[in-house]
């Protein structure tokens, strides 16, 4: 009798409560996503689905809602598609913004190995976030940029190098596969990365007219962002990091902890008993690399360079101060801080991917794009040394070219690399859009779905079309008149190397382009094929890499 008591009690309780919420709050006016299953609510988005943003996408262009309920075991999601209320939380800051305090930024600590230690990206103190902000922005800055352009030519140089050796060494049948990985299959199985061989004269084979070569280019373009990462903002020397191996090691660790916020055990098992699992053993094998062979000689060049430039992350890092204890943070910290400075690129190397994909996959625009770079001088004829001293001659020389502006623009709006933008959850009463939600709700402002929202972009928004950015208000909603496109996030927790990531999209797309023609892999299937294998793992990505056959250009 007095057991039936206390849970009578129980059940009126969790009624009241549920009708106090339903009087003092709106979340029963916001429109419940659809699909829930009982028990589980959308959980099985997260593990049906590896893109599962695209579902939200999907959820908000059936219902036609600018907001979703989105029910999980453990919480309640908001995913907003609205452009004016995803700009409006991102960009609050102080008493009325929405914190960045999720668990689920714990898997981007665990990528680099280092728990218990936040970076930027992590750091859950709203003072020692801005501390760390304010003291790597000057690595950032325009006269940052400027600094480390030769740097970032240089990066992707090397890529367009190593492309043309692997189409010489296939003209010769000398292939070489690194790290003795085996890409996964898309489809069918993926040829081998190949990298730089060469004859052992020393010689290079002359390129055979015509011969393509099935490249990873998403593989070679993180290691150019490592690379510009280490040599320019770093300044290093050269050679003192494996940047195929790093990027390597970053796709391992990145592409196996993703799963850890919607499969929670994960995350405990690869952390304490990493022999247990096959995933559990290449994660500790990829973070021990990372830790030993790059994150540590980064921060021995640190604690040790004589005379690092004001500008250079070295000097930065030097200079950052705890505001909670008004000491230089542990080393530790410091070293997380290193790690999330070589994993943020990842962006970079995703964007430009994406950009190649959908030249590859459109060729009238591939056509457009080189007529544009001829007339500004670019060769376009397959002579990587004379495409980069026409970029070296001065600074970001293409900036402003319209059509190329269109065509990465476009690009990044259909696949924008930090398509999960910026989760945040409500601490108090807080306002999302016309809502009055309470605390303890995500807010959950997804870049890809708020850049192809049909109701934003019309009934086109998943086609490719550069020329819509021929108006001058492209990017602004028509309907609102809030900005619908944004690709690095808005506020003052948007993209730290904004400016950086532009000027290095423009070079690496306008070099490689110059040099090589890109048509997607047999082994990445059809368009279709390549959308189902497209997952958000930290950037949004193809599973099993971006293939693409490229052909050396000839005048």
């Amino acid at each position: 009798m007095l057991l039936t008591g206390l849970l009578l009690a129980l059940l009126l309780g969790l009624a009241a409560q549920k009708l106090c919420t339903r009087i003092q709050y709106d979340l029963h006016n916001i429109p419940p996503a659809p699909g829930a299953l009982p028990f589980i609510g959308h959980l099985h988005v997260y593990w049906r689905r590896k893109n599962f943003t695209q579902s939200f996408l999907d959820m908000h262009n059936l219902t036609t809602k600018p907001v979703l309920r989105v029910f999980l075991p453990h919480k309640l999601f908001l995913i907003v598609a609205d452009p004016g209320i995803a700009a409006d939380v991102l960009a609050r800051y102080g008493p009325g913004s929405v914190p960045r305090k999720l668990p689920e930024y714990a898997a981007f600590d665990a990528a680099t190995g280092l728990h218990g230690h936040h970076s930027i990206l992590t750091e859950q103190d709203e003072s020692m976030w801005l501390a760390v902000r304010k003291a790597l922005s000057p690595a950032y800055t325009p006269a940052a940029v400027r600094a480390n352009y030769l740097a970032v030519l240089k990066s992707y140089g090397d890529v367009a190098h190593r492309i043309s050796a692997s189409i010489c060494t296939s003209s010769s049948r000398s292939i070489a596969i690194p790290h003795g990985a085996k890409p996964s299959k898309v489809g069918q199985s993926k040829p081998a990365i190949h990298m730089l061989a060469v004859a052992s004269s020393g010689e290079v084979p002359a390129v055979l007219p015509g011969l393509g070569q099935d490249v990873q280019v998403d593989h070679h373009l993180l290691a150019a962002a490592v690379q510009t990462q280490v040599e320019g903002l770093f300044g290093m020397a050269p050679g003192q990091i494996d940047y195929l191996q790093a990027a390597h090691d970053l796709e391992t660790a990145i592409s196996i902890v993703h799963n850890h916020p919607a499969q929670p055990w994960l995350a405990v098992l690869h952390r304490w008993i990493p022999w247990a699992t096959a995933a559990g053993w290449q994660l500790r094998e990829a973070r021990l690399r990372l830790a030993n062979t790059c994150y540590e000689p980064i921060m021995r060049h640190v604690e040790t360079c004589a005379c690092p430039s004001d500008l250079s992350l070295t000097a930065c890092l030097r200079r950052l101060i705890d505001p909670r204890t008004g000491k230089a943070p542990p080393r530790e910290r410091l070293l997380a801080e290193v790690g999330n400075q070589i994993m943020a690129p990842e962006t970079a190397a995703h964007t430009i991917s994406w950009v190649l994909y959908c030249l590859a996959t459109h060729p009238e625009a591939e056509m457009q794009l080189l007529k544009e770079l001829k007339g500004a001088g670019m060769p376009c004829n397959g002579n990587i040394q004379a495409a980069t001293e026409v970029l070296a001659a001065r600074f970001d020389p293409l900036k402003g070219l319209a059509y190329l502006d269109a065509v990465i623009s476009e690009a990044m709006r259909l696949y924008p690399a930090g398509a999960s933008a910026s989760p945040r959850q409500t601490e108090k009463p807080t306002m999302v859009g016309p809502y009055r939600v309470p605390a303890g709700v995500v807010v959950f402002p997804s870049l890809f779905v708020v850049n192809n929202y049909s109701g934003s972009w019309g009934a086109d928004a998943r086609e490719f079309k550069p020329e819509r950015w021929q108006a001058a208000d492209a990017a602004i909603d028509s309907v609102t008149g809030a900005p619908r496109f944004l690709p690095f996030s808005a506020g003052p927790k948007n993209c730290i190397g904004l400016a950086l990531g532009q000027v290095a999209v423009r070079t690496a797309v306008a070099l490689l382009l110059s040099n090589f023609s890109f048509k997607p892999a047999a082994c990445m299937g059809k368009h279709e094929d390549v959308m189902a294998s497209t997952m958000l793992a930290l950037t949004l990505k193809v599973e099993g890499g971006m293939w693409l056959t490229a052909t050396q250009r000839t005048g």
